[in-house]
């Protein structure tokens, strides 16, 4: 699975992020 989050949303939740990053690759996008 593969997660994109915008930077607002990982600077939101950094700690949701690394659980994202456990599940597979995550991208973080300038603006989402």
């Amino acid at each position: 699975m593969t997660t994109t989050l915008s930077s607002r949303e990982f600077n939101q939740d950094t700690s949701g992020a690394k659980k994202a990053a456990n599940e597979g690759p995550v991208f973080i996008t300038d603006r989402g």
